[in-house]
């Protein structure tokens, strides 16, 4: 069975919520839009329309695949990044938002006794604008009544690949198989595409556990 495309490159990073509204295309009635995140300054988002009650036939649903640029410049604040975050959404609209739960904790081996105290003040900062995005996001969805759900990274990675410890590139290199994307898994570091694929199957785990929940 041939597997669906995106409908848009995901090499291809937004930044202009007015031109992704524009490209968003309604979906058949009946339909539910429902959004996996992968949240960070490089936002990975994936989207595609679902029916409630319909079996989830994932080679045949087009699923919509990208990044979107959420940084500030030398000149604004960071919170800019959130108010980004928000217009995104009005864009999208979507009916289920799910994101990805992850934990900023260090690996131990980048800890050692003479750098414990930068990289744990790197996790804390992240773990804190991490947990900004996250409110963010529930206070849209909340406002406009809208469901929103974490999935644990575990979660994702075994969905993909089938272990819960999987790679980014192994995770990519899935969603390449699964949804006819076209990361290049050798460089994800320098690319950032790994978010889009994370959030690939953030939309996945998301919409098997919770888009019945949406009603007819």
């Amino acid at each position: 069975m041939e597997h669906a495309r995106p409908t848009t490159p995901p090499e291809r990073v937004w930044r202009d919520d007015r031109l992704l509204r524009a490209e968003r295309r309604d979906g058949p009635p009946g339909a539910k839009l429902v959004l996996g995140l992968d949240l960070g300054t490089q936002l990975g988002f994936a989207y595609a329309w679902l029916t409630p009650g319909e079996p989830l036939d994932w080679p045949r649903v087009p699923v919509f695949v990208g990044r979107y640029d959420l940084s500030a410049s030398e000149w604004e604040t960071r919170a800019v990044q959130l108010v980004r975050l928000h217009r995104f959404l009005h864009a999208i609209d979507p009916d289920l938002i799910c994101f990805e739960e992850v934990r900023n904790t260090p690996g131990r081996d980048k800890v050692t006794k003479f750098n414990i105290g930068a990289v744990m003040a790197a996790a804390a900062t992240a773990a804190q604008f991490f947990g900004a995005m996250m409110g963010a996001v529930g206070l849209w969805a909340e406002a406009r009544g809208v469901p929103c759900a974490a999935v644990p990274i575990a979660a994702v990675k075994k969905r993909a690949t089938g272990r819960g410890n999987a790679s980014k590139e192994d995770v990519a290199a899935a969603c390449n198989e699964a949804f006819g994307t076209s990361f290049d898994v050798t460089r994800l570091d320098a690319t950032g595409e790994h978010n889009a694929a994370d959030a690939a199957w953030v939309l996945v785990c998301g919409a098997e556990r919770h888009v019945d929940g949406l009603g007819g």
